[in-house]
């Protein structure tokens, strides 16, 4: 079982790298499947610290944490000497095992110039059969190490502990302890501490002093109601970079302010505001801050490293430290943005008077209107958001588009490969002459 999960997981390693080929993944199958997971939990996450920040790139080798993992974790269960002793003999074993890997490497290069012949002769076939071919050095240059651990496992262990001397292994007990704060100093690295260093050492005090009454969840709850504070507090101190009606200059804290001020006025969260005033009398059904139903229902719209696929929940960091936010925040479906296009357009006086629509089609100052970019020219109002949605209405032919994508999917910094859905309406008349 433990060699089929080595396959799988150099696959995963060398593909689409689910997780499967982690420290932590294999030293927890392992763990589980000789009946210690604990242990196995353990020696998994102490050599992920180790290896964050740490990849290969063209012909470079980085430690084999994986065989490292499961053969640390094998011996450490067997032997009974605990969590310290598998995470000392893991270190080793994973940089001894790189020589196994350049081997690895130089046996692929074999099939790959066996591609490169394929490739000249226009025989995909023969391309895509040497690549398959190639997982074979990959894969064996991890099995054959874990497989002889395993086979010879006692005795290796037995050897190893008759050999060592005490005071030998008291040293790679006490390394082994040693790493793991190892590892939290090279996660801090990549961590603005600087700027949050108090957030650092509340959680850090949370843990230590008063373990037994706070978990980690319980700190990382805290973390963020300070930090939403701390949003708000540095937002009502951010200073006017000009005189109102100088400049303008489009920016998330205005629209931050509006939602503050409703908040305050109505006595209500935004999202019950909301639904009280526009979303109900309007009926948006599937228009709110915290869409309802299934998960299947929401399009992902990136994966983020710190909260892995984002779906259902506000995109932007700000708005969702803040919960709800003026600037961010608010699902829709093309349904309802083109219902509420309609009633714009028709001038429905349960969105707004008469008089405030007219206000708004009719300023213009700086190519903007109230809320909205007049960019387009008279009697347009425009607006988009980051992840790839825009609204365009021409008020004077009566006339609305909608255009719902998703630019970020998977990653902002690659194409994007999300849905797109638009519609167009017109409304039963143009608005205005």
């Amino acid at each position: 079982m433990v060699v089929l999960y080595t396959v799988i997981a150099v696959a995963d390693q060398i593909s689409i790298q689910c997780g499967i080929y982690t420290p932590l993944f294999a030293a927890t199958f392992v763990g589980f499947l000789l009946g210690d997971l604990q242990t196995g939990l353990i020696i998994g996450a102490t050599l992920q610290l180790m290896t964050l920040g740490v990849a290969t790139y063209g012909g470079a080798t980085v430690p084999d944490y994986l065989s490292g993992a499961i053969m640390g974790t094998t011996f450490a269960i067997i032997s009974g000497e605990g969590a310290e002793y598998g995470i000392a003999l893991a270190i080793p074993i994973g940089l001894l095992l790189t020589q196994m890997d350049i081997l690895g490497r130089m046996c692929n290069s074999f099939f790959q110039h066996y591609a490169d012949r394929c490739a000249e002769k226009g025989d995909y076939r023969g391309v895509e059969r040497a690549n398959l071919l190639g997982f074979l050095p990959w894969a064996m240059s991890r099995v054959i190490p874990v497989m002889v651990g395993l086979i010879f496992g006692e005795a290796v262990v037995n050897s190893i502990n008759a050999f060592i001397p005490a005071w030998f292994m008291t040293g790679l007990k006490t390394a082994g302890a040693i790493l793991p704060a190892m590892g939290m100093a090279i996660l801090m690295r990549y961590l603005p501490l600087k700027k949050y260093c108090a957030y650092f050492i509340i959680g850090f005090v949370m843990l230590a002093y008063a373990g037994s009454m706070f978990s980690v969840m319980a700190a990382a709850l805290l973390g963020l109601a300070l930090t939403a504070d701390n949003i708000r507090d540095r937002l009502f101190g951010t200073k006017l970079e000009a005189a109102p009606g100088k400049r303008f200059c489009y920016s998330d804290p205005g629209f931050m302010f509006l939602g503050l001020m409703a908040e305050e006025l109505d006595e209500a969260s935004l999202d019950e505001s909301f639904r009280e005033h526009i979303f109900a009398p309007l009926g948006l059904a599937d228009t709110s801050y915290h869409p309802r139903g299934e998960i299947g229902r929401f399009i992902p719209q990136e994966h983020s490293g710190e909260r892995g696929w984002i779906c259902g929940e506000v995109h932007d960091s700000k708005a969702y430290l803040m919960g709800e936010s003026g600037s961010a925040g608010l699902f829709s479906t093309l349904g309802d943005m083109l219902h509420f296009v309609s009633v714009w357009l028709n001038r429905d006086e349960r969105l707004l008077s008469r008089e405030l629509f007219e206000k708004v089609e009719h300023t213009c100052q700086f190519g903007r209107t109230y809320g909205w970019s007049a960019e387009y020219g008279p009697g347009t109002l425009y607006h988009t958001g980051f992840t790839g949605t825009s609204i365009l209405m021409d008020v004077r032919e009566g006339e609305g588009f909608v255009l719902l994508t998703n630019r970020i999917h998977r990653m902002r910094s690659t194409s994007p490969t999300g849905r797109t859905a638009c519609g167009w309406i017109r409304s039963k008349a143009p608005t205005i002459p």
